[in-house]
């Protein structure tokens, strides 16, 4: 901004590009919204008012192009991005000419992902909160997934299992997703609302037979659709009416078998948009139900005449306010597909411009057609007469085209005018290939008498045209095309598998949105851009120099980190993009580090305890293993070691489905117990020894017929079940460390939680549970050999904490922490300090209740409301002690902060 005007400038190598917005000046202590973009070597500016006396203004676009040559801003994962300013050590180029800003900002977008301007890596100045910007007005409960997003609601309490009624509004390009989805805990009962092929699929189970019933049109053309589904017992009508033009289709089914109710219970959840997914631990689903996650936008959202705002769940991952699908410049087909686009003629003066990547040799990327294909001409019969040779050497093609696509590995690009041979251009891969699977970009450009073109910004390759008439084209399509529009030269090139993005023809780039027609196209994603998981480096090989590990798009930037001889680095683990969003808090953070100038010590992760499996990460940790009842009838024997601090928790549990019949192990303020009930009443024993010192204690158990013996560290006591009852009739599937989130016991007492500690060796009827292969499980995770009271921070993960106000009278906040680099310190969270210096600091803002610290080189600021923010820096040296522990004592009172 200079004298209240805003500019965008850039440069991709081949000098500076300016577009400024001449029609506001906003230095008037109003809010604006600033958007800039740039394709290429385009660049385009817009601002708006939001309020003031300037907001009823329709803001204008401008344009600017930079100098021709390069295309590509080349910037990497070490680049760093600066906001309201730039620090003296930074070489600007000469035509930025402010380098301070004085003033509020917020809702910083880059590449359409948040900013979080709180989650700095480093700060100068006296910057201070500012009250919240203005929100653009979005229609109430209209929310946004983007791919990997889902929202788990509960069960309406108005729910008649012999009636349902489902209704929302749904907008979306995707041809294959999960709408919505409910099911009962054993899956008998189901409904779900799918796309499957930009069709709309509905299904039901009520326990006797499935239902199922699609749509005979597709209903993914990125238009708002209203979804009704009205069930009474077995028999469901479905609506589907397009808003704007109000056409309806409706479709019909009915169940098959007895059954007429969807029993689902209260506790039980309805998930729109996919299903919780986190690592290797997912949730069981119907197998015959689409898990894809879905793209688009959903809004008015009612179930048995409960309507829902799913933004005020309390669970939902990756849901933004508002719905927007316009200017949409990405596009992947995972199979066989194509988008036709408004047609673009090739004209003397064209430049097309294009990013791709695929891992696939062969595709057609861009194909623009004249629509009219002349038959091939007739021979003419001999008459005997003798004719004078033609002097027309080429053959008729009788359609004007252009294309771009890969073939066998090597870039192709064709021009044919419709009356001769397509003029080519073939460009083959020289020090990476073409479908690496990773961007490559294509400019093509036809100036008079020739055309020519240029990949990944290297040397430019040209081709003389003999014409210079335009190539009026009526089709344009992308990643394939229809049939009857394939010419000679591609009639073996398969359609593209892969991205394609920021096509852009004659510095207008084209919107995906505004298509013509599509298929097996994913409109506005693009998985394919995603990092790949890196394989772990071998952990026993000695490491005697620096070891760089390459950082990640949009992932912690790893530093280069030196390992004495004979220790080894931690392998590297790579976090899916389900992951990143998993807490409101946490989706735009990106918390970076300085590259270390002091000496380290080894960076090394505590050692894995192999074979011992970590429970009370969570209230339902747990491990299920499917088991032959049959076995356990008679005679049951158990066996395991466990070492945990924890005063009382849940060890193995096994019941009958209606849990008449159970047995368990817990402990219970640190003393072990047995129960059991054969089906005539329970009955249970303990040793009166405590167990919960952090040590291995060796537990058994064995129950024949009414008799029970529980053996602790060899010391026993046993137990007879009353009655005559002498059978143990249970389901075949034991619960080791806790209970699943949706099982629910009353019989063995207010135990039923997780054990927070370590089990290992676990046998059953005196063979080994293979806990690293279970039926099923849920947060569990590793035991080390050296254990701590507290919880360990890989630095994959975070814990979130309950609320805690802040109050306006003193209070005192006392946090015990043992530091390590990079991990986000919350209550009660400890991890190991290897580092010879580590210094804490805060540099997050979080909702208005929670304070947060940070650990990062340089000065400790701890954010408390988001109306202030007090800075204090002091270095906090750690010697290099894996034992040592810290206190930070945070006192707040009134509007001051102080930590000591």
């Amino acid at each position: 901004m200079r004298k209240g005007k805003v500019s965008f400038l850039w440069d991709v190598g081949s000098g500076v590009g300016r577009v400024e917005y001449p029609d506001l000046t906003i230095n008037d202590g109003f809010w604006y919204r600033i958007e800039a973009s740039r394709t290429g070597k385009n660049g385009t500016i817009s601002v708006r008012a939001l309020d003031g006396p300037k907001a009823s203004i329709v803001p204008a676009t401008f344009s600017g192009v930079s100098p021709p040559g390069y295309t590509i801003l080349d910037v990497d994962a070490n680049a760093l991005l600066f906001v309201g300013g730039l620090t003296g050590k930074i070489k600007k180029s000469d035509a930025v000419r402010v380098t301070t800003f004085t003033g509020c900002m917020g809702e910083t977008f880059l590449d359409s992902k948040p900013i979080g301007l709180w989650n700095f890596r480093d700060i100068e100045g006296d910057c201070k909160g500012c009250a919240v910007s203005p929100q653009v007005a979005d229609g109430e409960g209209t929310v946004q997934f983007d791919g990997d997003s889902y929202a788990v609601v509960s069960r309406p309490i108005r729910w008649n299992p012999n009636i349902s009624t489902v209704m929302f509004k749904f907008r979306t390009f995707s041809s294959n997703a999960l709408l919505m989805y409910l099911a009962t805990e054993d899956l008998k009962d189901f409904m779900s609302v799918e796309l499957s092929g930009g069709r709309i699929k509905v299904s039901y189970d009520l326990g006797s037979g499935t239902a199922s019933v699609i749509s005979n049109q597709n209903h993914n053309d990125g238009k708002w659709k209203s979804f009704t589904l009205s069930r009474i017992q077995k028999h469901a009508n479905i609506s589907i009416v397009d808003i704007d033009t109000n056409e309806e289709e409706t479709i019909a089914t009915t169940s098959t078998g007895s059954h007429f109710g969807l029993n689902l219970k209260g506790h039980e959840k309805i998930y729109f948009g996919g299903l919780p997914t986190l690592r290797n631990l997912s949730m069981k689903a119907r197998p015959e139900v689409n898990l894809k996650k879905y793209s688009g936008c959903l809004k008015e959202i009612e179930i048995s005449r409960t309507p829902y705002n799913i933004l005020s769940s309390p669970d939902f991952v990756g849901l933004t306010k508002g719905c927007t699908l316009e200017n949409i410049y990405t596009v992947s087909f995972p199979k066989q597909g194509f988008l036709e686009m408004p047609p673009v003629s090739f004209d003397v003066g064209t430049e097309i411009n294009l990013s791709f990547s695929t891992k696939n040799e062969s595709g057609i990327i861009l194909f623009g057609s004249s629509g009219t294909v002349v038959p091939p001409r007739r021979k003419r019969r001999n008459t005997g007469r003798k004719t004078a040779p033609s002097k027309r050497k080429r053959r008729q093609t009788g359609q004007a085209y252009y294309a771009v696509f890969l073939n066998r590995g090597r870039l192709e690009v064709h021009i044919s005018t419709g009356i001769q041979d397509p003029h080519r251009i073939t460009i083959r891969p020289e020090a990476v290939k073409f479908h690496d699977g990773r961007a490559h970009s294509v400019r093509i450009e036809r100036s008079k008498g020739m055309f020519t073109v240029q990949v990944d910004e290297d040397k430019v390759q040209s081709q003389r045209l003999p014409a210079d008439q335009p190539i009026s084209v009526r089709k344009l399509f992308v990643g394939g095309t229809s049939s009857e529009f394939h010419t000679v030269p591609l009639r073996n090139i398969p359609p593209f598998e892969g991205c394609i993005w920021n096509l852009v023809i004659n510095a207008t780039p084209m919107d995906f949105a505004e298509h013509v027609a599509f298929e097996n196209a994913d409109i506005g994603q693009c998985p394919f851009l995603e990092p790949e998981a890196r394989p772990p480096e071998e952990e026993d090989k000695p490491v005697h120099s620096t070891v760089l590990i390459q950082p990640e798009p949009d992932r912690e930037k790893e530093t280069a980190e030196t390992y004495p001889a004979g220790a080894s680095p931690s392998p590297p683990t790579s976090i899916s993009s389900p992951f990143d969003s998993l807490a409101a808090e946490m989706k735009s953070a990106g918390i970076t580090t300085d590259p270390m100038t002091d000496s380290c010590a080894a960076d090394t992760e505590p050692s894995i305890l192999e074979g011992g499996k970590h429970f009370g990460l969570s209230r339902n940790s747990h491990i299920a293993v499917a088991f032959d009842d049959t076995k356990v009838k008679n005679r049951l024997t158990i066996e395991f070691e466990v070492r945990t601090m924890a005063d009382s928790g849940l060890l193995f549990y096994m019941a009958r489905i209606n849990h008449a019949d159970f047995a368990t192990v817990q402990i219970k303020s640190g003393l072990p117990y047995f129960s059991y009930d054969l089906g005539s009443g329970d009955t249970n024993t303990m040793i009166p020894n405590k167990i919960n010192d952090g040590q291995w204690h060796k537990i058994k158990v064995i129950r024949t017929k009414q008799e029970g013996n529980l053996i602790v560290d060899g010391v026993s006591n046993r137990t007879v079940s009353p009655k005559k009852a002498d059978i143990l009739d249970v389901v075949g599937m034991l619960y080791v460390g806790g209970l699943p989130v949706n099982y629910t016991t009353r019989r063995i007492g207010p135990v039923t939680y997780s054990i927070d500690g370590c089990i290992r060796n676990f046998k059953m009827t005196e063979s080994p549970v293979d806990l690293d292969n279970p039926t099923s499980s849920f947060s569990v995770g590793k035991c080390f050999v050296a254990a701590q009271k507290g919880t360990y921070f890989d630095g994959t993960g975070f814990a979130k904490t309950g609320n805690s106000n802040f109050a306006d009278r003193a209070r005192t906040k006392e946090k015990e922490k043992l530091f390590s680099k990079r991990s986000v310190l919350l209550p009660g969270s400890k991890a190991r300090p290897v580092l010879e210096k580590t210094h804490l600091k805060h540099s997050i803002i979080l909702p208005k209740d929670r304070t947060h610290d940070f650990l990062s080189k340089g000065s400790h600021s701890v954010q408390p409301p988001l109306s202030f923010l007090t800075l204090f820096s002091h270095e906090m040296e750690y010697l290099n002690n894996a034992t040592l522990w810290r206190v930070i004592i945070l006192h707040y009172s009134s509007n001051t902060l102080c930590n000591y």
